[in-house]
């Protein structure tokens, strides 16, 4: 018999094709926090519950130009500003590798998803760590890359002022050898900025980590088991590439809190949360979260305590005084500045990705702080890849973040898939 038409394509169309679009046929999920059009995204919003999008985010357009198929929209915490993906749209995000845990905010429902092999590969946004916290507790991977890379257009909200330093959408996979790909596609042209192309020299590599935060009060401490993976993680590092590591101390970041506090607001023109996304469209009236607060415990609120909370404290003035206020922007920035000398060109810096492993429902109450491990690196701009690291004794997933100067997303990609060969990357979850 003749070949038919399908074996010709498989011989040559069909390379042609992948060449045009190398996400061809491919499935791929996201937040419920970018624009989709015709499809409703709520931001975890109740009044948002029936609102369609009139435009598509230009990451998502991108994805789909290059043959991705969108499958799903992921659940996230409302106005995505809390630790755990619980809203009064869709209800609570589970855990895979324990239903009775959490799984990270704001990309949580699309961690727990890639983490139980529900989807092959995701996109999430991090302004405060919400693609690397979701990543770690669910086991995969997570990069928020440098930033101006990929376009934030059509995210729910789109950040204003010194936010736009801080917020990145990003590729979120069970497998590093994902990223490059989700990363090229989504960054466009701007991909040439990042030579993704180009190897990275192990040998001239220069490792730094840190044992977290130290100095603050109101971050929970590192426990021995992240420790013991940070520690690993480094020596497994020392001895593939014959190098020292040099465990190191940055005494300013004990002010990230404040930092981010202050960076939130700094020349942003977006509207409160009470206005922007506790209401329907995000654009008439306003939401009266102290009336919330009493409903909520009435069992009355269609929002959620962290959207209540959230929505009080970034409708009052801020707690600093004009002068402590620029003192403390003078730190950040001074921070900022010594990592960037620190890191240079060829230097990552390993840091632990949370003080813990995924916390039970609703205790991350008792350390609402814990998101400083991830924030500090929003609010120095620089981009970060989450690693899996195996499972705990509990067989909860552990991990580290690998920090990198802005412009060497390459490699912490190159990082990443180096530690997924050392510790097996994504662990598959057994049964609930």
């Amino acid at each position: 018999m003749k070949s038919t038409p399908l074996c010709r394509f498989r011989r040559g169309g069909y390379q042609r094709k992948l060449v045009e679009q190398p996400l061809f046929g491919v499935p791929f999920t996201m937040k419920d926090a970018l624009e989709v059009e015709n499809e409703i995204i709520t931001c975890g919003v109740y009044n948002r519950r029936d609102t369609k999008c009139d435009r598509t985010a230009e990451a998502i357009k991108r994805l789909q130009a290059a043959g991705g198929i969108l499958l799903a929209v992921t659940n996230v915490p409302e106005v995505c500003m809390w630790v755990e993906a619980i809203n009064t749209v869709y209800g609570r995000s589970k855990n895979p590798y324990d239903a009775r845990r959490m799984t990270g905010g704001s990309s949580g429902g699309e961690g727990a998803l890639l983490g139980a092999a529900g989807s092959v590969v995701g996109v999430g946004s991090d302004i405060g760590g919400s693609i690397r916290m979701p990543s770690f507790f669910n086991g995969i991977f997570g990069l928020k890359p440098t930033p101006g890379v990929i376009p934030l257009e059509g995210h729910i909200p789109e950040p204003t002022g010194y936010k736009t330093n801080m917020l990145r959408i990003g590729p979120m996979c069970r497998f590093a050898e994902d990223l490059p790909l989700m990363l090229r596609i989504m960054a466009g042209s701007n991909a040439k900025s990042l030579n993704l192309n180009e190897p990275m020299e192990g040998k001239k590599l220069r490792v730094f980590y840190m044992e977290g935060i130290t100095g603050s009060p109101i971050l929970q401490p590192l426990e021995d088991e992240m420790r013991q993976a940070l520690r690993n993680a480094v020596n497994f590092l020392e001895r593939k590439y014959d190098i020292v590591a040099q465990c190191i101390e940055l005494p300013a970041a004990k002010h990230v809190m404040e930092y981010f506090t202050l960076s939130m607001h700094e020349d942003t023109t977006d509207p409160p949360f009470n206005k922007l996304m506790l209401c329907t469209n995000g654009t008439k009236g306003e939401v009266n979260c102290y009336t919330e607060l009493f409903k909520y415990f009435a069992g009355k609120s269609q929002h959620t305590l962290s959207g209540i909370v959230a929505g009080i404290i970034d409708a009052n003035e801020l707690p600093f005084s004009e002068a402590n206020a620029k003192n403390l922007l003078y730190k950040r920035d001074r921070l900022k500045r010594q990592v960037k000398e620190l890191l240079g060109t060829d230097g990552i810096l390993l840091f632990p990705s949370w003080p813990c492993t995924a916390m039970f429902h609703n205790e991350p109450i008792l350390a609402p702080f814990n998101f400083c491990y991830t924030a500090l690196w929003n609010v120095l701009s620089v981009p970060v890849v989450q690693c899996p690291l195996g499972l705990d004794s509990h067989g909860l997933p552990l991990g580290v973040q690998v920090i990198g100067n802005q412009y060497t997303d390459r490699n912490l990609i190159a990082v990443a898939q180096v530690l997924e060969e050392g510790f097996n990357g994504w662990t598959p979850a057994g049964p609930l």
